[in-house]
């Protein structure tokens, strides 16, 4: 799941509530400058069997997921998702291996600037694509080629659309 809100308000403490409701073995993964407020408030206040790892070290979280290979399917909590939009990166393939077979819930404050395709590259952290269980969309890679189609048409006519409103606004202040 995505769980995408403006900055304050409440998607880490809506992710906790769910972690605590699914109570699973967690694995939190936060940028350092959350880690603390995960270590120290939400794992206490939502009696979390979690585990916080700084997004910056995503081999620690790795390591641990495969020592606690015999505890069955675990719950990854991804604060800051955004973050991981680039599937061409090595921490995106690293974040793919954590995610593989276990529960996502990604957290973000910006699901409005991301172009379809990163939107795409988040949901594949969670999804295989030609096997959705989405229900709006058997082929999510057909659905997103389509989505991604339809936003490069757009960004084209807003281009054009601008470059004539610039255009206007010289002539305007030549006369």
């Amino acid at each position: 799941v995505i769980i995408a809100d403006v900055v304050g308000l409440g998607k880490s403490i809506i992710a906790s509530a769910i972690a605590h409701n699914l109570n699973l073995p967690t694995l939190i993964i936060a940028p350092p400058h959350l880690k603390t407020q995960w270590e120290d408030n939400y794992r206490y206040e939502f009696d979390l069997n979690a585990t916080v790892f700084s997004s910056g070290k995503l081999e620690d979280p790795l390591n641990a997921l495969s020592r606690m290979s015999h505890e069955g399917q675990k719950l990854i909590i991804i604060d800051e998702a955004h973050k991981f939009r680039n599937e061409e990166t090595r921490d995106y393939d690293l974040l793919q291996k954590i995610c593989q077979g276990n529960k996502v819930m990604l957290l973000t404050a910006t699901p409005f600037s991301n172009r379809p395709h990163d939107v795409f590259s988040m949901i594949k952290l969670f999804q295989i694509p030609n096997k959705s269980t989405l229900q709006y969309a058997g082929n999510l890679s057909e659905e997103f080629r389509r989505l991604i189609k339809e936003y490069e048409e757009l960004k084209k006519i807003q281009k054009k659309s601008e470059g004539s409103v610039k255009n206007k606004e010289k002539i305007k202040s030549k006369i």
